[in-house]
């Protein structure tokens, strides 16, 4: 704000409102400008798009931001109704009905999710308590809310599932088992073998149930805007190949 309006060779001298909430003395600033730019941009035209792009013509290129935006606008519909759904079946839940055990494996499950975040990020677990100045208690603490959601959410599906007799058929668990053994690039025989070998074919039947579940749900569900209205549910389909001619993503 203070810089609005500035020219080369002025001095500014300002102060602002401390950032720490809990520092009442406000910091002091001296800002001396050095120099003023503006950004020219070029004008758009078809030689110039296809000498920096991959495209021949500014309406192409036109066309392909306008298809990435919409598909962007469209994924972003797409995740917020899976948050209200999520948000909705949860809120169906009575928290006296979730067990705690339920929670603390929740809990214990994000915690360790954050400890491997922190890690990919060259951060040890501890180093981020003394930085941020909370306790294990506080961290562990912190992530009980949103687990405790987690589990009613987890419950909520679970008799679903029951309520609507779905099942998880043979050739729904192989098909996830090709899913998985090809983005490890690996065959899926030996996938299969590893997860019957560490007992985790129970646990990946109950997720593929509970993703039947969610899907039973999602196509149920009524949607309106944040005004009411009714939203069709072929409005947040994803195109096609024959629509988009990218195929499904």
């Amino acid at each position: 704000e203070h810089l609005t309006g500035a020219s080369a060779g002025d001095r500014l001298e300002f102060e602002a409102a401390h950032p720490d909430e809990d520092e009442t003395e406000p910091l002091q600033f001296t800002i001396e400008v050095k120099a003023v730019q503006e950004m020219v941009l070029p004008e758009p035209t078809d030689a110039w798009v296809a000498e920096n792009s991959e495209f021949e013509t500014l309406e192409e290129l036109r066309e392909n931001f306008r298809t990435s935006m919409a598909t962007v606008r469209l994924n972003q519909a797409r995740a917020a109704r899976r948050s209200r759904l999520v948000e909705a079946l949860a809120g169906l839940v009575d928290d006296e009905l979730v067990p705690e055990a339920m929670v603390d494996n929740e809990v214990e499950s994000r915690a360790q999710e954050m400890a491997l975040r922190l890690n990919a990020q060259g951060i040890d677990f501890n180093t981020f308590l003394q930085i941020t100045g909370q306790s294990q208690a506080d961290v562990l603490e912190g992530l009980k809310g949103d687990a405790r959601g987690a589990a009613k959410f987890d419950l909520a599906l679970r008799a679903i599932a029951e309520a609507e007799t779905l099942e998880v058929s043979d050739h729904d668990l192989d098909h996830e088992l090709e899913h998985i053994a090809g983005h490890l690039d690996r065959p899926a025989d030996e996938v299969s073998a590893e997860f019957v070998q560490a007992g985790r074919m129970p646990a990946l039947r109950a997720d593929l149930l509970k993703n039947k579940a969610m899907e039973w749900v999602t196509e149920r569900a009524e949607l309106v805007d944040e005004d009411g209205h009714a939203v069709s549910r072929d409005a947040l389909e994803l195109p096609t190949q024959d629509e988009s001619g990218e195929g499904d993503h």
